[in-house]
């Protein structure tokens, strides 16, 4: 069976390309390899630079307490607490359908207090499931660094006041500011957003808890949201393919040096490919705390 490359950095067909490589002979050596060497490269830049797949829709949901499933993906993994974005936008997360549910068939939608949702203009509206949830650490009462967001469609933003794992209060869009504004760093448009600022009479809780702990340690921001990075750069993408030609090369080299005739002993670099690495320095992040 072929290998199947997940989500990689770079193209089979580019890779080829470089190395001038016309015949399919080594096609799965150099399938392993851009896969070994995209995980390499986002293990050293801390992020991944792939989209999180489109959510699910289901656009015949009927809002007078029971809905009709149109989407027959919908499971029993999809039950969980019965919460609906309040802001209208038609977007619920993974986990907040609640039921009984059967496939293709029926459930109830409810709002944040477990009441059934009444019918509003045709009684219909379309629903996006399945964007994930992911809690953070604030770095102070008005900014929380998040990973990477390649979208501002179906974002939705809450807080837990109290600390204890309720994250009731949910953030209207006026409320906050994502950076890089206009997605734009170094001069470079398509970054993701990785920061939320608080801008208006909304905070970002630091500590929380009946015995209050120590501020800045505990999770106390949920962020669901369409994850990673809309496209892979430029940079990346070329960095990928010379770092997998070097991944590709290594076999050839088992023991890390090889001898020439010349120049005495040649040693295999034990890091990124140099080149890629200066490729890369921009896109390399800290570690965000994260539950």
């Amino acid at each position: 069976m072929p290998f199947t490359i997940t989500n990689g950095l770079c193209a089979l067909a580019d890779v080829k390309a470089a190395l001038k490589i016309t015949d399919t002979v080594d096609d799965d050596r150099l399938s392993l390899a851009i896969d070994a060497s995209t995980r390499l490269i986002e293990k050293s830049c801390n992020r991944r630079f792939w989209q999180d797949p489109l959510p699910r829709v289901d656009a015949g949901c009927v809002l007078n307490g029971t809905a009709t499933v149109l989407d027959t993906s919908i499971t029993s993994a999809d039950m969980g607490r019965a919460v609906i974005d309040p802001t209208g936008n038609g977007f619920i997360r993974t986990g907040s359908i609640v039921g009984p549910v059967v496939a293709g068939v029926s459930f109830e939608i409810v709002n944040f207090e477990q009441a059934p949702l009444p019918a509003t203009g045709s009684g219909t509206q379309q629903l996006t499931i399945g964007l994930t949830p992911r809690r953070y650490v604030s770095n102070d009462p008005w900014l929380v660094e998040v990973d990477d967001i390649s979208s501002q469609v179906g974002l939705v933003v809450q807080s837990d006041y109290a600390g204890d794992g309720t994250f009731g209060t949910f953030w209207e869009v006026e409320d906050f500011q994502l950076e890089p504004i206009n997605g734009i760093m170094m001069g470079q448009a398509g970054w993701p957003f990785t920061k939320i600022r608080s801008i208006r009479s909304l905070y970002f809780p630091v500590w929380g808890g009946i015995s209050y702990p120590k501020p800045y340690t505990q999770a106390l921001v949920e962020v669901t949201a369409r994850w990673g990075w809309a496209a892979v750069p430029t940079d990346v993408n070329q960095a990928a393919i010379i770092q997998s030609i070097s991944t590709f090369k290594a076999v050839d080299v088992p023991f890390g040096a090889t001898p020439f005739g010349e120049t005495g002993v040649l040693r295999l670099r034990q890091a990124l490919h140099p080149s890629a690495l200066l490729l890369l320095s921009d896109y390399m992040e800290d570690p965000v705390l994260i539950a």
